[in-house]
């Protein structure tokens, strides 16, 4: 016999960007959960946690259900922060608008480098955040 293998491999339809990005993805076109985790950076500007080296700051925050805003916020203390910076990192996050809408309420943890010249944000937790569609 003859054989006929199907193309459905090429026959994959490409994946392209949304036609109206929403608020969170307007950012650089970024994951939800990484646009959000942008904002909680930016939001910390004021606290001075920029370093050139050091471990990721570990930011968590807990969210409200079904709004897009931050209730708390917490930080793992490094050993150079201070009490301020705590203060400074818990008020800063307190409302703060993630600009995203989670189907109930919970944490987001994210683990952020801030150094003098770039933000790297990576999601530590959930793997992948509960979004209400």
């Amino acid at each position: 016999g003859s054989g006929s293998g199907s193309g459905s491999a090429a026959a994959t339809p490409p994946v392209a960007a949304a036609k109206a990005p929403t608020p969170a993805a307007a950012d650089g076109g970024d994951d939800p959960a990484i646009a959000a985790g942008k904002r909680v950076a930016k939001a910390l500007e004021p606290c001075n946690l920029r370093r050139r080296a050091g471990p990721e700051l570990r930011i968590a925050v807990y969210v409200n259900a079904k709004r897009s805003n931050a209730i708390r916020g917490f930080v793992s203390r490094q050993p150079w922060m201070t009490a301020t910076h705590t203060r400074c990192v818990k008020r800063a996050l307190v409302g703060l608008e993630l600009g995203i809408t989670l189907r109930a309420a919970g944490f987001i943890e994210w683990g952020l480098r801030l150094r003098p010249d770039q933000t790297i944000v990576r999601l530590r937790r959930p793997k992948r955040l509960p979004l209400l569609r």
